[in-house]
């Protein structure tokens, strides 16, 4: 049975354009070799969930840190740039804030979305490893995420979308360099809760 996700990757295909995926693990984000990881996270998410969650695990806590001292808040529209270090084989972090969970509805998906397209754009990064908004919260299915890629990632080549580990061991899942199809995975989203 193909699900939707390989439906929506076969609708970037027939427009002639690629998705590449990763799975949600550290290692196979850095061995793409990304210049930055961008994610989105909610003002009142503790702990951290997805990649802001790898992310702070490598780097002692750094993120939960900047969440203490008011440097990083997942206020709605805030933007938070931060270089990782020898510790971690990605050289930026790009995080972008979607307030509370409790607001959190398909335009606020949307809007995180553009955010990162577009600061990706303005630092210029050749490649780049995007979680979906809500994604890691379980609050927006891999159909919806995909569909919002579809609508703000005119720019497919050197972005790849990192999927929950899950879809990882049920796809086919390309760890090269962006230009690969996602394929079947058999399991059905979830819906935005709001």
């Amino acid at each position: 049975m193909v699900d939707s996700r390989h439906r929506a990757s076969q609708e970037f295909a027939n427009a002639g354009r690629t998705l590449a995926t990763l799975p949600r693990d550290l290692r196979a984000l850095e061995g793409a070799g990304p210049v930055g990881l961008a994610a989105a996270i909610f003002s009142d998410e503790r702990p951290l969930l997805g990649v802001p969650s790898l992310v702070d695990f490598r780097l002692a806590g750094r993120l939960g840190q900047a969440l203490r001292t008011g440097a990083l808040t997942g206020a709605f529209g805030e933007r938070f740039l931060m270089p990782l270090g020898r510790r971690i084989g990605v050289p930026w972090l790009l995080l972008v804030g979607l307030g509370p969970r409790a607001t959190f509805n398909e335009e606020r998906a949307e809007a995180a979305f553009e955010s990162l397209f577009d600061a990706i754009d303005g630092l210029q990064w050749a490649t780049a490893a995007i979680e979906p908004p809500g994604l890691a919260a379980s609050l927006t299915t891999d159909e919806q995420a995909l569909s919002l890629f579809g609508r703000f990632g005119a720019r497919t080549d050197g972005i790849f979308l990192v999927l929950p580990p899950r879809a990882a061991a049920q796809e086919r899942v390309s760890t090269r360099a962006p230009g690969k199809v996602a394929t079947e995975s058999g399991k059905p989203g979830r819906r935005f809760r709001p």
